[in-house]
């Protein structure tokens, strides 16, 4: 979501830039749409729209049938100046036409997503559980760092104020201990920041200092 248009036309040399809609119409065999319903996106696919796609293209529609005039994406099939139409909404207008496939809207729930879902859930909890990285949560950043042998890491969940990253680093510089690697995101109120040390150990001495830091909500040593 946050990808620039710039950036979108740099992922491969085979990607061609098209300026505006009719100018992709005109030109598609097959078009796809992958966009949210919203006023200004409602009946995007008028029957003008329709009329600008060739009679041998195929349109296909997993985002929402409103997206679509599809009385008038039969009235071109039927007049053959449309070739199919495929959508995972199947409605009165759609279902049954012999040049419409209407699909269950149901992608999500097939037995291998279900699978790939529950292993995808297994992955993330191990990553979080042995290396504190954070992936697709509900109320805590997406944070990544690579673990490397030899050191051992600290996690440190705490109130999201400015100040806090300083107070870990004096305790551990008061301690002489190095940081061979630190990451520090935030997320509304809630501040997450991972260290990798250059320690065989965690002294009682040193969890006592870092749990005394008044924002912290919460200290792991992995």
């Amino acid at each position: 979501p946050a990808m620039t248009v710039a950036n979108a036309w740099q992922l491969s040399s085979h990607v061609g830039q098209i300026d505006n809609l009719d100018q992709l119409l005109k030109q598609s065999d097959y078009v796809t749409i992958h966009i949210p319903l919203l006023e200004a996106t409602k009946g995007l696919l008028s029957r003008e729209k329709l009329a600008l796609l060739k009679p041998s293209a195929v349109l296909l529609n997993f985002s929402r049938d409103e997206l679509v005039d599809e009385v008038a994406v039969v009235a071109a099939l039927k007049e053959d100046k449309l070739q199919k139409y495929v959508t995972d909404f199947p409605n009165e207008t759609t279902k049954g036409h012999p040049k419409i496939i209407a699909l269950p809207h149901l992608g999500a729930s097939t037995l291998e997503a279900e699978d790939n879902c529950a292993i995808m859930i297994a992955d993330q909890l191990q990553d979080y559980l042995e290396n504190g990285n954070v992936k697709f949560s509900v109320n805590f950043p997406n944070v990544f760092m690579p673990r490397y042998e030899g050191v051992i890491r600290l996690v440190l969940v705490h109130t999201n104020l400015p100040g806090v990253v300083a107070q870990i680093s004096n305790i551990l510089g008061t301690e002489k201990i190095n940081i061979a690697r630190l990451l520090n995101k935030s997320r509304d109120s809630t501040g997450y920041t991972m260290l990798d040390l250059e320690l065989t150990e965690v002294s009682s001495d040193l969890t006592d200092k870092l749990k005394s830091i008044p924002e912290l909500l919460k200290l792991r040593i992995l």
